[in-house]
């Protein structure tokens, strides 16, 4: 299943960054991009954006990672996990949805320290029957928000997902004349 470890010298200029990602058969990744709202912040193995919100969550205040089944596969994720890392003026809320449901609920929350940098990793659970027998293109956003600063960042070091991929499901049917 995919995952991917940032590295190198200012990764955020790529939107999506999709070096040194690895793919299972079956799946096409296309690593970690950005929402236009948010800004690229220079940073070496890790990508990096500001610009989060000081208020609520924002729907068009995003990362976000994009796995696609490949034709006759079908995705039954697990988990994902992920590194996150913010510096002391970032976000202190984070939220992860998906397109599964049109970002229309959490996946998962939690929060980070205030005022402090912080580095964690996060592990969300994808177990549930909404995450499996996917045969389309599902997109996972990481928000953050409640930053104390416009220029605060937050940074993705890495990420993998578990799941397993199979053939999708052959429907036919018959009917005599």
């Amino acid at each position: 299943f995919p995952s991917h470890d940032i590295h190198g010298t200012n990764p955020n200029t790529s939107n999506p960054y999709n070096t040194g990602s690895l793919t299972a058969t079956g799946i096409t990744a296309t690593g970690i991009g950005r929402a236009a709202a948010l800004s690229s912040v220079n940073s070496n193995d890790r990508y990096t954006a500001s610009g989060y919100p000081s208020g609520g969550l924002d729907l068009n205040e995003y990362l976000e990672l994009t796995l696609s089944a490949n034709n006759g596969n079908q995705i039954n994720f697990n988990s994902l996990y992920f590194t996150l890392e913010k510096s002391a003026t970032g976000p202190v809320q984070f939220a992860v949805r998906s397109s599964v449901n049109n970002y229309g609920s959490n996946i998962t929350t939690f929060s980070a320290a205030t005022n402090v940098a912080d580095t964690r990793g996060v592990y969300v659970d994808l177990s549930g029957a909404a995450y499996q027998g996917l045969t389309g293109t599902v997109r996972f956003r990481i928000y953050g928000y409640n930053a104390p600063a416009a220029a605060g960042t937050a940074s993705i070091n890495d990420f993998v997902f578990n799941g397993a991929v199979s053939p999708a499901p052959f429907i036919s049917s018959f009917s005599p004349n």
